[in-house]
């Protein structure tokens, strides 16, 4: 699921004006750089450690309390850090979703309180109560943009041996790293950090996780009905040797939302073996495929246009 971030604000200190921002930084643990819930939160307040490090609000919510109470509000009114849209923040509790690269976790709604109304208008604590948004806090840092894609998932899917999880939460990716993987890869050399974050939101991802370090991962582009083409596969170099390819591969074709596919396809240089075992072949009938190949897109040399040639690095029967 899929939203979008439509502005952005800090408050240097608790009663100066809201400053609109077409970017912030969000730092692990502390909130947004320039906004004054973040860090410490002072005490004999009612926030708790966490709760305040950044504040959302819909703006549907918004909308709904001028249509229904009159009470018109703008995000500046709210004192809210990030106005979106499309975004259900009371389903988001309790629960990891991503802004661009930046990874929150919401903590609880953020009720309106009588400030609100000695600042804007009567009957604002009212129009907006149960909608004045969400207190969330950051996990992984990064920068925030307006524009930005706010991504959650209803549910995925978690397979686990021992210490080693493999998820398709893509909350729970590392972009930079998935960037160093793909980055070092000979199909994907030269590829931009910013089409590495599109490519995970677009796809069904498969992160390979130690504890909570990302070792591997592997994309399916899918309607998850009838097509699926297997992706930029990648175990870490220290990784490989543990079988660890394998099990990636049964969880993929284990997956609930790819089976009864008429067409599974993957591209490998020298794979073939991996790949064979779980039922990939040649094609059944290559002179009906075509393509438009722009092997250069990520460097002036090319790429060799090979979708999955890391995995081959790790594709021994002892893998």
């Amino acid at each position: 699921m899929i939203g979008e971030i439509l502005s952005i604000q800090v408050c240097p200190s608790p009663g100066a004006p809201p400053i609109p921002l077409e970017r912030v930084r969000a730092v692990a643990d502390i909130g947004l750089e320039g906004d004054h819930n973040a860090g410490e939160v002072s005490s004999g307040t009612s926030k708790a450690p966490g709760d305040w490090q950044v504040t959302l609000i819909e703006e549907e919510g918004l909308l709904a309390a001028e249509r229904e109470a009159g009470v018109r509000l703008s995000h500046a009114d709210s004192r809210r850090n990030l106005l979106c849209r499309g975004v259900p923040l009371a389903h988001l509790i309790g629960r990891r979703f991503r802004i661009g690269s930046v990874v929150l976790a919401g903590a609880r709604q953020c009720e309106p309180c009588k400030t609100l109304e000695g600042r804007t208008q009567r009957g604002a604590v009212a129009a907006l109560l149960h909608r004045g948004g969400l207190r969330a806090r950051v996990v992984r840092g990064g920068e925030i943009r307006v524009g930005d894609a706010v991504e959650w998932q209803r549910e995925h899917q978690e397979w686990r041996r021992g210490d080693v999880c493999i998820s398709t939460d893509t909350t729970r990716m590392d972009v930079d790293v998935v960037h160093g993987f793909l980055s070092r890869s000979r199909w994907a050399a030269g590829i931009p950090r910013e089409t590495v974050l599109r490519s995970i939101t677009g796809a069904l991802c498969f992160g390979v996780y130690e504890g909570e370090r990302q070792i591997g991962v592997a994309r399916v582009i899918t309607d998850r009905s009838t097509y699926a083409y297997l992706s930029d596969v990648f175990i870490d170099e220290g990784e490989r040797g543990r079988g660890l390819s394998v099990w990636l591969m049964e969880c993929i074709l284990a997956h609930p939302e790819l089976q009864g596919l008429r067409r599974f396809v993957l591209s490998t240089l020298d794979a073939h073996g991996l790949y064979a075992r779980f039922g990939f072949g040649p094609l059944t009938y290559p002179d009906r495929y075509m393509e438009i190949l722009n092997a250069g897109v990520y460097q002036n040399n090319g790429a060799d246009g090979d979708s999955n040639r890391a995995a081959a690095d790790s594709a021994s029967p002892s893998a």
